[in-house]
């Protein structure tokens, strides 16, 4: 599957998953989870249903 990729675009793709930033963020409670997490989502683009979800479950 990934020789049908051209070499650049698996090297962009590299590239950025090395250059990726993982944070962790520990709370006491839900609800000082979802202030974080609404706090953060404030701005930039809409939430997607999936993203919904995924706040819900978690």
């Amino acid at each position: 599957m990934w020789k049908d990729f051209p070499e650049i675009e698996l090297k962009k793709l590299r590239d950025k998953i090395l250059n990726l930033e993982i944070i962790f963020v520990a709370v006491d409670d839900e609800v000082d989870a979802f202030t974080i997490f609404e706090t953060l989502n404030a701005k930039g683009k809409d939430l997607t249903p999936l993203d919904l979800i995924k706040e819900k479950r978690t």
